[in-house]
C-alpha cells in the first residue's frame, strides 16, 4: 500500500505547509536549510566586496570605497535574512539577497558563479525543506493517530525498523 500524501488544505498553522512553493510559510527544516545557505553565502559575498574594492582601486579609485560598503552591506543582509528565515519576511529577504548578489556581478563578474551556486542551493533548500517538513508532519500525525486509536496496543508506529 502506498503512503498517503498529507493534505495541504489544513485550516490551522499546524498542518502541512501552505502557500506558494518558493515563498512558503517556513517551518523548522525549511528555516534551518535556508539559514545555512545564507550563512554560507555571507562570507563569500564579503570576500567579493573586498575583491570589488581591489579591482575598482585600479580602474576607478573614486568608486572603490562605495563597492566595499555596498558589498559589506550585502553580506550583512545575508546574516539578517539568515536570522529571519523562520518567517516569510526572512524568506523574502533571502530572495532579495539572491537578486542583489546577481546584480553585484556588474562590479565583480565572478559573482555570477556565486549567484549560480548559492541561488541553486537556495531553491533546493526551499523545495526540499518543505518536503521534509511535510514528511515530518505526516509521520507525527500517523504516529499520534495510531497511538490514540490503539490505546494499550503494543504495536509501534510505522517507521524504520529499530537498529539492533
Amino acid at each position: 500500500m502506498s503512503p498517503r500524501r498529507p493534505s495541504r488544505a489544513a485550516g490551522n498553522g499546524i498542518g502541512p505547509l501552505r502557500g506558494p512553493m518558493l515563498l512558503p510559510e517556513p517551518r523548522k527544516v525549511t528555516g534551518r536549510l535556508c539559514a545555512a545557505v545564507l550563512g554560507g553565502q555571507a562570507p563569500v559575498v564579503i570576500l567579493g566586496a573586498f575583491a570589488a574594492r581591489g579591482l575598482a582601486g585600479v580602474t576607478e579609485p573614486e568608486r572603490a570605497a562605495t563597492y566595499l560598503w555596498v558589498g559589506l552591506g550585502l553580506g550583512a543582509a545575508c546574516i539578517v535574512a539568515a536570522a529571519l528565515t523562520r518567517t516569510r519576511l526572512g524568506i523574502l529577504l533571502g530572495w532579495l539577497v539572491q537578486l542583489l548578489t546577481l546584480a553585484s556581478a556588474v562590479a565583480v563578474p565572478a559573482m555570477l558563479i556565486v549567484t549560480a551556486i548559492f541561488g541553486s542551493l537556495w531553491v533546493v533548500a526551499l523545495v526540499q525543506g518543505r518536503r521534509m517538513d511535510d514528511l515530518t508532519h505526516a509521520y507525527v500525525t500517523r504516529a499520534s493517530a495510531s497511538s490514540d486509536g490503539a490505546a494499550g496496543s503494543a504495536d509501534p508506529p510505522a517507521g524504520p525498523p529499530p537498529r539492533g
